[in-house]
């Protein structure tokens, strides 16, 4: 459907000044990861946090997210984020373009509709100031769409159950990223999936 020029032409969109490099996503809205996987990998394990004279809690769950981003380069786990952000719009037009697909065979529609979602200026902003959090969360919410409306039966019914599990396990894993980089939209999502699931009585199960 031409679906892949235009994530071409919305990658090209960054500029060869954002095209990953060994330097680190530096910005507003991020920092330089450690330098080690291991490191990373203890932070989202630890049981004491580091507040005041020292507390015993589990680590904010973001610091997974930012564990799973740095893995992409477990060599240089910084470069895993920046690669991340480099890709971040046509990931977010392939996630939407897969949603509305579900709803619409006519590709022009497709196709306009998810440039219109990767080029939103919230999204742009996002991008320009390095704010990962919100990055986070515009790639992962039509990616999320998605797969919960497979499980919930929307579009192609699912050939068997495994099926449906796999969606069902997508869009918790999807949730709990959303959720890990802004908690007040994960009590959104909560109402949204209660909806999704009254609408799709027979899917409750799911």
């Amino acid at each position: 459907a031409g679906a892949l020029w235009f994530a071409f032409a919305l990658l090209a969109l960054a500029g060869l000044s954002a095209i990953p490099s060994n330097l680190a996503l530096v910005g507003p809205g991020s920092s330089p990861l450690s330098t080690k996987w291991i490191e990373l990998f203890s932070n989202a394990g630890a049981s004491f946090q580091h507040l005041g004279l020292g507390v015993a809690a589990p680590a904010d769950p973001w610091t997974w997210v930012l564990l799973l981003l740095g893995s992409l380069t477990f060599w240089a786990p910084s470069l895993g984020v920046a690669i991340f952000v480099f890709v971040a719009r046509p990931l977010a037009f392939a996630g939407a373009w897969r949603f509305i697909g579900l709803f619409t065979d006519k590709a022009w529609v497709k196709n306009l509709a998810s440039v219109a979602f990767a080029l939103v200026p919230a999204f742009t902003v996002a991008l320009a100031q390095a704010d990962l959090t919100s990055v986070v969360v515009f790639v992962t919410l039509p990616w999320l769409a998605f797969t919960l409306a497979r499980a919930a039966g929307w579009g192609d019914s699912p050939r068997s159950s495994t099926s449906v599990w796999t969606w069902v396990g997508a869009s918790g894993l999807l949730m709990a990223i959303a959720a890990a980089a802004s908690p007040s939209l994960g009590l959104a999502l909560i109402v949204i999936l209660g909806v999704v699931s009254v609408v799709r009585i027979k899917r409750f199960g799911y």
